[in-house]
């Protein structure tokens, strides 16, 4: 193409051309480049925002290990808490439970047991019922003196903090025995319902 000779119409067409250029540079710019610079822009936010997610994960993960082994510890610790406090039946029976955990303790208080009789099975009170637990109610009757009863209830108590002693009943038995005397005493003991006879 050639420059036109007339300087004016030159000028013009120079004017033109760098008034053309400059305003496909802005339209450049302001379609294609900023638009490209803020994606650019998000799309770095982005790719931190989800190496800061992944880094955490990763942190994590390395931690899963350690934390299966809490959670199986957490775990068998619950386990050996609800089978020392709760009382379990033995082929279905509460009795032999209630036998075979107390007998043992109570005689090695001296105290002297004729009986360990289990009453029934009640609900927790209303408001705190879970639904979960109730409690087994048992007698227990025999005689000693006042100091082998007191040390037989504590022995009972520090068994299972989960027993409950609901009455105490102590009696003499004459002028002949004035040191011993027939003890009946009331225990509750919480049971899981579904352990229910």
């Amino acid at each position: 193409m050639k420059l036109p000779e007339n300087k004016r119409d030159r000028n013009l067409l120079l004017g033109f051309v760098a008034v053309t250029v400059v305003a496909l540079a802005y339209l450049g710019r302001t379609v294609f480049w900023v638009p490209m610079q803020k994606a650019h822009a998000a799309d770095m936010a982005k790719r931190e925002e989800l190496t800061g997610k992944i880094t955490k994960a990763e942190r994590e993960l390395k931690l899963v290990p350690g934390f299966a082994e809490k959670y199986a510890a957490a775990q068998a610790e619950l386990g050996a808490m609800v089978s020392n406090r709760l009382l379990r039946p033995i082929l279905g029976s509460y009795a032999l439970s209630l036998q075979e955990r107390l007998t043992p303790l109570i005689r090695g208080s001296g105290f002297q047991l004729a009986n360990i009789t289990p009453i029934g099975n009640q609900p927790f009170p209303a408001r705190a019922s879970t639904g979960t637990f109730a409690c087994c109610l048992a007698e227990i009757t025999g005689t000693g003196s006042f100091e082998t009863i007191c040390r037989m209830i504590e022995a009972l108590l520090a068994t299972s903090p989960c027993i409950h002693v609901t009455e105490i009943t102590i009696q003499g038995q004459g002028k002949d025995k004035i040191e011993s005397h027939r003890a009946s005493i009331r225990i509750e003991w919480p049971i899981l319902v579904q352990d229910k006879e």
